[in-house]
């Protein structure tokens, strides 16, 4: 590993770690750096990040004002749309697309959905394949 210097004065400089966050300081010069670090070396192997797809809300057969108004207080995407279009949308190949869900609010969302036959689907991405 190469021992890291100053880029102002070339001189050598030792990082001070405190948890996630570290700190250089020049003592020749003064030159100050601070940020966070993610170094296998400091927290171990850290697990890849999921990547969260993109949901899309589907109803099979005909959307009723219930399921209509359902869908409209549970999801943005749903308000911005004038009714016919989203009854369209939800019924379509495609469904609604509604965006990323974490994990605590598909958790709070789904059964509300399903009670309603509303389908939560994922849509399929590139890295899928």
């Amino acid at each position: 590993m190469p021992v890291p210097a100053c880029p102002v004065c070339h001189t050598r400089v030792d990082p001070e770690f405190d948890g996630g966050l570290f700190s250089i300081r020049c003592a020749a010069c003064g030159w100050e750096v601070n940020g966070t670090a993610n170094s296998p070396a400091l927290f171990g192997d850290m697990p890849p990040a999921q990547r969260m797809p993109a949901m899309s809300a589907k109803v099979e057969g005909r959307a009723s004002a219930s399921v209509l108004k359902l869908v409209r207080d549970t999801f943005a995407e749903a308000q911005r749309l004038p009714l016919n279009a989203l009854a369209e949308q939800l019924t379509s190949e495609a469904g609604l697309l509604v965006g990323t869900l974490r994990a605590y609010r598909l958790a709070e969302v789904e059964p509300l959905l399903r009670n309603a036959s509303v389908q939560l689907v994922r849509v399929p991405h590139e890295e899928d394949r």
